[in-house]
């Protein structure tokens, strides 16, 4: 409707100069631009295709290292070399409140729970931090325990359990999210980078692959958690037991 006046009061601009700048392999270029001929023409310089861009934003005053999107798909939080994190929303790209502040360096890596109630981020400054999703307030005090900096994090399926990774220092961890406690290590190889694998457990213990392909049965004694890193499974109980099922991913 905002264009409405001067569509109806020339017409004729719609065909020789909207149309002709229109990009040229759009389904209504395609179709209408015969009727353009002997009009503008775009000799060099125009697009192909419509942008794909929905928005850009410029808040944070130095690089974005790291983005997530909330699991409801409402907002983004993006972290930046200038040691805030920025909630955004996903539909206007508008900065959601101030800019979060706790860490002492670098924001690398943020995740969101699965219930899009959290957000923890992962710092140069070899700490993690909890924040509200909600109010960008912080959640309790920094949580240390990496001795370089967090390079990738990552929560469990039910949002209980936070892993964390310096790929630095060869560290890797297993965190509480209620207590922000360590607990017990997992012995993987030297880790990258960590992500939520897509194995789960169903009501009768059959750990289930990509396809719902059932690849093996758990006790009940092993059913507590199931975490993950690419073809990694970490079963968290009272101890922790790790199966590799690069076979079956």
């Amino acid at each position: 409707m905002e264009f409405m006046d001067p569509i109806v009061e020339s017409t004729p601009h719609i065909y020789f100069s909207a149309l002709a700048l229109m990009p040229s392999e759009t389904g209504l270029s395609c179709q209408y631009s015969h009727l353009t001929e002997g009009g503008i023409k775009v000799v060099r310089g125009c697009a192909k295709q419509w942008s794909r861009t929905l928005w850009t934003a410029t808040k944070h005053s130095n690089r974005i290292n790291a983005v997530a999107i909330l699991p409801d798909g409402t907002t983004i939080v993006s972290g930046s070399d200038n040691k805030t994190l920025q909630l955004w929303d996903a539909k206007t790209g508008v900065p959601i409140g101030q800019a979060m502040e706790g860490h002492a360096n670098w924001v690398r890596c943020v995740a969101v729970s699965p219930d899009s109630t959290t957000i923890v981020s992962g710092s140069h400054d070899a700490t993690l931090q909890l924040w509200d999703a909600k109010t960008g307030e912080p959640i309790g005090q920094a949580i240390e325990g990496h001795t370089d900096t967090v390079s990738s994090i990552a929560f469990s399926h039910d949002g209980m359990h936070i892993l964390s990774v310096s790929h630095h220092a060869y560290e890797h961890f297993v965190w509480s999210c209620e207590s922000q406690t360590q607990l017990p290590d997992m012995e993987f190889q030297q880790v990258m980078a960590i992500s939520i694998c897509p194995f789960q457990i169903n009501k009768d213990g059959w750990v289930l692959g990509p396809g719902c392909k059932q690849v093996f049965w758990l006790p009940i004694g092993l059913r507590k958690e199931l975490v993950g890193n690419k073809n990694i499974i970490a079963i968290i109980n009272q101890e922790v037991t790790v199966f590799d099922v690069s076979a079956y991913a």
